[in-house]
């Protein structure tokens, strides 16, 4: 009988005709069937059970169907109502504290048609309990506290909008409800236990609450998929799942809450791949998740908030690989993640945030390369990530954060692109590599505030603009001079001299800020003193030799400062009575050399403190002399010392 109308027709030819005739329409009052159905009356129906006879009825219609006053128990070889009608539209049909017991009861391809369907508190003792391609219509289906001994299924049934209740039922083997559909209303099989096969693939479930919270299901067999839910609030909260295998592949959820909080997810494998969780809030919260692979993978989320907080996963890999999550929050906060592998591969987020906090890895594979995440904030915080490698590699991110996190192992963040790298308070063990050899990073801010680096640090200062990211922060000069020793500290230790170089004078240019920036509340006195000795520091470790790190400067400060003393000559012999005047020979003596050439060869003499004697200095040329020789012997150690050090490394 057809199960997909809206509305029906019931027409009797003649007042005590044996049979009737009824249209089935759909909601546009379209003709779907039309069917003749042989009347059974109540008083034929109530002798056959009263005699405990074997009820075979194929193709019956029951109007107004009522059992025997106080019928509690019915015992017989078989029940079957095949094709039947029962007819109860503005009355109960009422199965209700029913214990009824036979090696058979089918029900398939009925139609239930009453103000209320009560099967509430029955008992079926069967074999096989069938009530497929039946249709329920009514807006209040009762089967709670019922007891099903036996393979029950509903399978290809519909029932109609309106509340469907399966709370509180038992049942103690099989229960199949494939392809069953549930129209809009709440579905309540809350507190219900399945203690055999529970099936509920392809099911199409309307609007309204679906309510699994405390069900408890067996060993056996356990699917969701391929099923539909409308919009409303779903929960499996403390639900049970014992079986080693659970199904939820390719789940289509409405809008509305998908509740899974405090529920034990089975001891092995968990699959929602290609399930599509559409929006509205999400929560796995202090779940326990199968030792098997708990496969999310291929999955989408809409605009929602999902939330893995206190969740435990098994030693199985957690696999979210390409899933894509829309505009929404995502947390693993406090989470515990055993040895399996965590993949989020070519996972995508059109925008929001996401968190892992807290959270304890185990040894496995934690991956996250080619991740699309350009508008969202990704902090992984405060986090054990135990022995196993981590890898970023070729992901977008607007901001990536580990503050606080223990790098023990290999972290490849050799990343596509990056808006903001927070790197602070971390400690580094082992090797963080953001150095790709092939490629450039596109990192637009970088943070290292406060890292312990015990391991090692591959950055290359050059390519990734190190010095402007550092500035662009806005924070101290004495955080910046913080990040430039580990930077210094790092290089040195990698054999990257040059960078090591460029670090320590960022470090040192840092240093001197810092000490002027504290400095600035005292008194004028202090300030004064400040300022000099900055602006001391500034020129003759800094602009002198760049702390002694580029021996080419040094000679070209050498250069510029012997010039600058030759010149001085050149002007105190032209406007003063100071001269360069040989020892050698008198002054008209062509052999002396030209004012010129005698402030050139006196000021190289004094500069190198070869301190010949043929030329000697006169009145206040003598003063500059003396502080040419001391600068000329401090330049020349400082070059030694500068070019010393280069060549050593």
């Amino acid at each position: 009988m057809i199960k997909s109308f809206a509305t029906y027709q019931t027409e009797q030819k003649a007042e005590h005709a044996q049979s009737v005739n009824v249209r089935f329409f759909d909601t546009g009052t379209r003709l779907l069937l039309e069917e003749t159905l042989d009347i059974v009356s109540s008083e034929n129906l109530r002798q056959q059970l009263d005699e405990s006879k074997p009820i075979n009825f194929k193709n019956a219609y029951f109007n107004r169907f009522e059992l025997p006053e106080q019928t509690n128990q019915l015992n017989m070889s078989e029940l079957r109502f095949v094709n039947s009608f029962f007819d109860s539209k503005d009355s109960e049909l009422n199965f209700s504290a029913v214990t009824i017991a036979a090696g058979e009861i089918l029900f398939d391809g009925c139609v239930f048609s009453a103000k209320k369907i009560n099967f509430n508190k029955s008992v079926f003792e069967a074999t096989n309990i069938r009530f497929e391609n039946c249709r329920f219509f009514s807006d209040d289906v009762d089967f709670s506290e019922s007891e099903f001994y036996g393979d029950c299924s509903f399978k290809h049934s519909k029932f109609s909008d309106g509340k469907k209740n399966f709370k509180n039922i038992r049942f103690t083997s099989g229960a199949d409800f494939t392809d069953t559909e549930f129209e809009d209303g709440d579905l309540m099989f809350t507190e219900s236990e399945f203690n055999g096969f529970a099936l509920f693939k392809m099911i199409s479930v309307g609007q309204g609450r679906k309510d699994f919270s405390k069900t408890k299901f067996s060993i056996f067999e356990t699917t969701f998929e391929k099923s539909e839910f409308g919009n409303g609030d779903l929960t499996f909260r403390d639900a049970d799942f014992k079986s080693d295998s659970l199904n939820f592949n390719s789940l289509r959820f409405g809008i509305g809450k998908k509740e899974f909080g405090g529920a034990r997810l089975g001891t092995g494998e968990l699959i929602f791949k290609s399930s599509n969780f559409s929006d509205g809030k999400i929560s796995f919260r202090k779940a326990a998740f199968g030792d098997g692979e708990a496969d999310f993978h291929f999955c989408t989320f809409g605009d929602c908030d999902i939330s893995f907080d206190a969740t435990t996963f098994g030693v199985g890999k957690v696999n979210f690989q390409a899933t894509k999550f829309g505009n929404s929050t995502i947390s693993f906060r406090n989470s515990i993640f055993a040895n399996g592998d965590i993949s989020f591969q070519a996972a995508e987020q059109a925008k929001g945030s996401f968190l892992i906090t807290g959270a304890v890895l185990g040894n496995g594979i934690f991956d996250f390369s080619d991740a699309s995440f350009p508008n969202s904030l990704v902090t992984i915080s405060d986090v054990d990530f135990g022995q196993g490698k981590v890898s970023l590699k070729n992901s977008v991110f607007h901001t990536l954060s580990f503050k606080g996190s223990q790098l023990d192992n290999y972290f490849d963040l050799r990343l596509k692109s990056v808006e903001l790298l927070d790197l602070a308070d971390t400690i580094v063990k082992d090797i963080v590599d953001i150095a790709p050899y092939d490629r450039l990073i596109k990192i637009e801010n970088l943070k290292l505030s406060g890292m312990r680096l015990l391991g090692r640090l591959y950055l290359d200062w050059q390519i990734s603009n190190v010095k402007q990211l550092i500035y662009k922060q806005q924070t101290t000069h004495q955080d910046r001079k913080e990040q430039f020793r580990i930077l210094k500290e790092n290089y040195g230790s990698n054999g990257q001299y040059s960078f090591e170089d460029e670090a320590y004078v960022e470090f040192k240019r840092c240093e001197a800020r810092a000490h002027l920036e504290a400095d600035k509340n005292q008194s004028f006195f202090k300030v004064a003193i400040a300022y000099s000795s900055y602006s001391f520091n500034r020129l003759i470790f800094d602009m002198m030799g760049k702390y002694a790190t580029s021996p080419m400067r040094v000679l070209f400060t050498m250069l510029v400062t012997y010039l600058l003393f030759t010149f001085g000559y050149l002007l105190m012999a032209l406007w003063g009575d100071s001269h360069i005047i040989s020892s050698l020979f008198p002054p008209d003596d062509p052999r002396v050399l030209a004012p010129i050439a005698r402030a050139f060869y006196h000021s190289a003499i004094t500069f190198l403190t070869i301190g010949y004697g043929d030329y000697y200095p006169d009145g206040l040329a003598r003063w500059l002399s003396s502080a040419e020789g001391f600068v000329g012997l401090f330049q020349m150690s400082y070059f030694t010392v500068a070019f010393a050090r280069k060549a050593l490394r």
